[in-house]
């Protein structure tokens, strides 16, 4: 069935649940083109763990097992996606570096709830950061753990770049 299009911005949407795709459904139900309507900012992954998927400005990306980042099709199926409307009700400046336990007890502080999901765009220079991917997997589907037990790990210095999050409820 094609879900009803939404017209509230802070919604979230996501199709499929993490769940299914932690027992191995890799097989996408929709197009990443299918998801615009819904938001313009986002993550997930895509058709049988094929890189994972960024949604950033309204633009689908496939982030690559070598760290490439490269837009992808509309036509492109995914298993498992998050996405809503960057409308940014809070803008703040970082000027100190953090670790990553830093920045999230930061980017807490700085939220009216703990208890609400939040969308979190952190653009900037990193001294360092790592991505990480998968291999692309064929059927019989393992499950998600087995898959990410091949992960591959890209360590980047000194990059610019953005981070597409979601910060979510305990």
């Amino acid at each position: 069935c094609t879900p009803a299009i939404r017209t509230d911005r802070d919604t979230v949407f996501q199709t499929s649940t993490i769940s299914a795709l932690m027992k191995g459904v890799f097989d996408g139900t929709m197009t990443v083109g299918q998801l615009h309507p819904y938001g313009d900012f986002g993550l997930g992954t895509l058709q049988s763990l094929n890189g994972e998927m960024l949604l950033l400005d309204g633009q689908f990306y496939r982030a690559s097992l070598d760290g490439t980042i490269t837009p992808v099709p509309d036509s492109t199926l995914t298993p498992f996606a998050v996405v809503t409307f960057l409308d940014a009700d809070k803008v703040v400046t970082v000027d100190k570096a953090m670790d990553l336990q830093q920045l999230q007890t930061y980017i807490d502080s700085q939220l009216e709830s703990q208890n609400l999901f939040y969308a979190v765009r952190i653009d900037g220079r990193f001294s360092y950061t790592k991505t990480r991917s998968v291999p692309q997997q064929a059927r019989p589907y393992p499950t998600l753990n087995d898959a990410v037990a091949h992960q591959q790990v890209t360590e980047l210095h000194d990059v610019e770049g953005t981070v597409v999050s979601f910060r979510c409820p305990p």
